[in-house]
């Protein structure tokens, strides 16, 4: 039960956790929609016939005979998808490979899966605290059919964490609010938010400025115009200056500009 502990504490909404059994440890509660018994959950643990279900989608996600071919054609029905497209739907929409038998569900020690129904805001410190363990953006799929059992099978056959918006079987049996969306989290996943997390993998290598510059046609620079020095104009000769000794002026001190300042130059 640490993980629904751990889980609460990082966003304050209430946890469940699923977990996948060949027998029944308890009476099964006759629910016959996977949504409904975790909705239930919450309030008590249940255990889950899945040889019970009767809803279109659960089957299928879980492993058993579902008939792809119904569900197809009640999403055209009443979500007016065409069929080819519901069609690829149901066949990104992930499954068990293996058929479940018995899901028992409720505050357990030792889950496969820990789902919850959140708000916004307790999503988004469920996802900072991912990215501060793992240090990336997270990737993940969203659909609006079979929210909690396409959540189940993601987070119980992949090992991928699952998110939804809900959908109407969801909203109307499963008790999921109009302000909620479904959180299907595997254990594994949640165990790696206790440690401070594994080592960052490298970022991706970042464009230089130098080799940004050599990537885009440079153009040449303008010569600017230099500067000339200015000539000041030379007095004409006066035989009266003959005698003056190098570096006299007419006041017996030196000249106005010494000989090593480079003639008025700009500075």
């Amino acid at each position: 039960m640490i993980e629904i502990e751990l889980l609460e504490g990082i966003t304050g909404e209430p946890w469940t956790a699923l977990r996948f059994e060949e027998a029944a440890t308890l009476p099964p509660g006759g629910f016959v929609r996977l949504c409904a018994a975790v909705g239930r959950s919450f309030r008590e643990e249940v255990v889950l016939d899945c040889a019970d279900l009767t809803c279109v989608g659960a089957p299928r996600n879980l492993g058993r005979d579902g008939d792809d071919d119904t569900l197809v054609a009640r999403m055209a029905e009443h979500a007016g998808v065409p069929r080819e497209r519901a069609t690829r739907i149901v066949a990104e929409t992930p499954c068990f490979r293996r058929p479940l038998h018995f899901i028992r569900i409720g505050r357990l020690d030792d889950p496969d899966v820990l789902l919850a129904y959140l708000t916004p805001a307790a999503a988004m410190k469920l996802l900072r605290r991912w990215q501060l363990v793992h240090g990336r953006t997270l990737q993940t799929s969203l659909s609006s059919f079979m929210s909690v059992c396409s959540c189940v099978a993601a987070a119980g056959s992949a090992g991928l964490p699952a998110f939804s918006f809900g959908c109407g079987d969801a909203r109307e049996y499963g008790g999921l609010g109009a302000d909620r969306l479904v959180v299907a989290l595997p254990t594994d996943l949640v165990r790696e938010m206790q440690r401070p997390g594994p080592p960052l993998p490298p970022a991706p290598p970042q464009r230089s400025s130098q080799s940004q510059l050599r990537s885009e046609p440079q153009s040449q620079p303008q010569p600017q115009p230099q500067s000339q020095p200015q000539s000041h104009p030379q007095p004409a000769f006066d035989s009266s200056d003959e005698c003056d000794g190098p570096g006299d002026g007419p006041d017996g001190g030196s000249d106005g500009e010494s000989s090593n300042d480079p003639g008025g130059e700009e500075r």
